[in-house]
């Protein structure tokens, strides 16, 4: 998954205009899927980022309800993920990921600084 997700997560931050949004989504989708088979969705700190990045790369290709859906599926996992509650009471969906306002979400921004890979 490790490969997966750094691939997903280079993509999520290409600018908008190299259209690497679907790329990113097609990773970060797929990292879901891995982490659901396992049956280990809230095993590891760094699984929730897969649930943020993969809302704001929706966001970023303008995909607003399948982004919204991203993230509610990450609080069913993760209940308590503050990164995922700013996103999904941010009402402007244009505005509404952390890679289109960093300083928004706080640490949220930088991704997955305790991944060990």
């Amino acid at each position: 998954m490790g490969e997966l997700l750094h691939r997903g997560l280079n993509h999520l931050n290409w600018p908008r205009a190299f259209r690497h949004s679907e790329d990113a989504i097609k990773d970060l989708t797929k990292c879901a899927e891995i982490q659901e088979q396992h049956g280990d969705q809230g095993g590891k700190p760094y699984y929730l980022k897969v649930h943020v990045a993969l809302g704001d790369a929706c966001t970023k290709a303008g995909k607003y309800q399948e982004a919204r859906e991203a993230w509610q599926h990450g609080l069913k996992v993760f209940p308590d993920a503050k990164e995922l509650r700013a996103r999904l009471e941010t009402k402007d969906d244009r505005r509404n990921s952390a890679t289109s306002n960093p300083a928004q979400f706080g640490e949220a921004g930088g991704y997955f600084p305790d991944f060990p890979g």
